[in-house]
């Protein structure tokens, strides 16, 4: 059984939409992992668990700025 062209047409733009919403999720889900390792991305593991006292498991204030860059 033979596809009309309109059939494969609406196909390929189901699955272009398939691939941008998945894109869209991708570049999301980077931004927010982004937003969320920014208080603690330049600072090592001993000096985390200095701080916070164990690992990070939620939403935590900033290290406080020690002039680092």
């Amino acid at each position: 059984m033979r596809r009309s062209g309109r059939a494969m047409e609406s196909q390929r733009l189901r699955v272009s939409e398939a691939y941008a919403v998945r894109a869209l999720g991708t570049l999301q889900g980077v931004a927010i992992g982004d937003a969320l390792g920014v208080p603690e991305v330049h600072y090592s593991k001993a000096e985390i668990l200095k701080v916070y006292g164990g690992p990070i498991t939620g939403f935590t204030e900033p290290i406080p700025h020690s002039g680092r860059k």
